[in-house]
This record gives structure tokens, C-alpha cells and sequence, in this order.
């Protein structure tokens, strides 16, 4: 059989197929075209639903720090999140290394983030030692009780600054001063007050990422210093 004609009577021949010698047939032409209007649908939902996946994949990476940060008895071992997730613990590892908040703290330039990184350093150093006097200005700054302007961000630094070179401050505190500083002092002057809206959310988020990065650098290090078991 080489050709439509020889085909058995009274099954269905595609109109394309009709008259046509089957060798000669390109199996391409036997699918339809795709509609723009189906196209467009189509290529909408589905990039809909992969970023409905990524958003949740980066909600989930997000928990697990803020989890594995908490102090005490709140905080989480790799091993309990990942029970509770359903995933193994190199899983929870991978995902804690690169979490949303330890890219943001590598990626994010903006002077709010920035300010906001500097008020985590000053709050979770004091935190862990009394008579921190950039503590204080930070607190305010945080909860909106002064405005982040060039004289307050000025005066947080400034006593950041004289905190940390204080006998027996962690290395890792500094080190994200010095990268906070470098950075403000590339990107030029603050914005103009008050800092609504995204300015703050971006100020008030990077407290968050900045403190939580900390709490795992001291965590490493301790776990390094540590001697080993005998």
C-alpha cells in the first residue's frame, strides 16, 4: 500500500492525507496548528503556575531560616525542619545556603536595604552584650520612633562603628559592617525622609536577613572552634 486510495473502505482519511502517495506524507503536517489565542493562554498559565511554584519554593527556603535562626528552645534543628517538610536534612542544608535572605544580602545595593542591614548588625549585637549605644538608635529606627535620614543613619554608624571596635566583639560583626560601609559609600547619598512604603519594607526586611545571617555565621564558627569529640 502506498497510497490513500489503497486505504480500506470506510475508515476516516484525514483531509490532508487524501490523494496524498503516505510515503510522501510529513508526520509534522498531521498535527494542527497551535492557535495564537490558545498559544498566549496556554504560555500565561503556565507561567503562572511555575512561578506559584517558585514563589512557594522561596517562602519554604525563607521559613526554614527564620526557623534555624530562632534562639533556644524555639529554634530548629536541619534534622526537625526537614521532618516536618518531608525532605531530607542535605536538602534543608542546600536550601538554608542559598535562602532568599542570604542571596538579598549578596544581591541588594539600595540605601534602605543597606540602613536596614546596619540596624541588624546594632540589634543582634545587642542582644548578646549590655551597653550597646548604637542599640538604642537602632531600636528607634526600627520601630519608626525617628525617621532615617542623613543625621540619623550618620549617628547609627558612627556608634555601630565605636560598639564594634569594643575588646571582645565577634570578627563575623564586623566583617558585615565593613561590607554594609563600603557599600553606602558607593551607592552616594540617602533618599530624601520619610522612608514609607517599600523604602521601609526594604529597611525593616534586611534587619531580618541581616540578623539571621549573623546568627548562623556565629553558629559555623562556634561550630569550627569546637574541639572535637574523643
Amino acid at each position: 500500500m502506498t497510497g490513500c486510495e489503497d486505504v480500506e473502505p470506510g475508515l476516516d482519511i484525514p483531509e490532508i492525507l487524501q490523494g496524498r502517495d503516505l510515503e510522501e506524507v510529513d508526520l509534522a503536517d498531521l498535527i494542527p496548528d497551535v492557535s495564537r489565542e490558545d498559544a498566549a493562554a496556554a504560555l500565561a498559565d503556565l507561567g503562572a503556575r511555575i512561578a506559584d511554584g517558585e514563589a512557594a519554593r522561596m517562602e519554604r527556603a525563607d521559613l526554614f531560616g527564620r526557623l534555624a535562626a530562632q534562639q533556644g528552645a524555639a529554634r530548629w534543628t536541619h534534622q526537625q525542619i526537614a521532618d516536618a517538610a518531608g525532605i531530607s536534612q542535605a536538602a534543608v542544608s542546600k536550601s538554608l545556603a542559598g535562602t532568599p535572605g542570604s542571596r538579598a544580602l549578596a544581591e541588594s545595593h539600595s540605601v534602605p536595604y543597606l540602613v536596614g542591614r546596619m540596624m541588624g548588625v546594632a540589634l543582634h549585637l545587642a542582644r548578646f552584650r549590655t551597653a550597646v549605644a548604637a542599640g538604642r538608635t537602632a531600636e528607634k529606627l526600627y520601630s519608626g520612633g525617628i525617621p532615617a535620614t542623613t543625621v540619623t543613619v550618620q549617628r547609627l554608624r558612627r556608634l555601630l562603628e565605636k560598639d564594634l571596635a569594643a575588646a571582645g566583639v565577634r570578627v563575623a560583626y564586623r566583617e558585615e559592617m565593613a561590607d554594609i560601609c563600603a557599600r553606602l559609600d558607593d551607592v552616594g547619598p540617602l533618599p530624601p525622609p520619610p522612608w514609607l512604603g517599600r523604602a521601609r519594607e526594604e529597611m525593616i526586611l534586611a534587619q531580618h536577613h541581616q540578623a539571621a545571617a549573623l546568627t548562623r555565621a556565629l553558629a559555623s564558627a562556634a561550630k569550627t572552634a569546637r574541639p572535637p569529640a574523643v
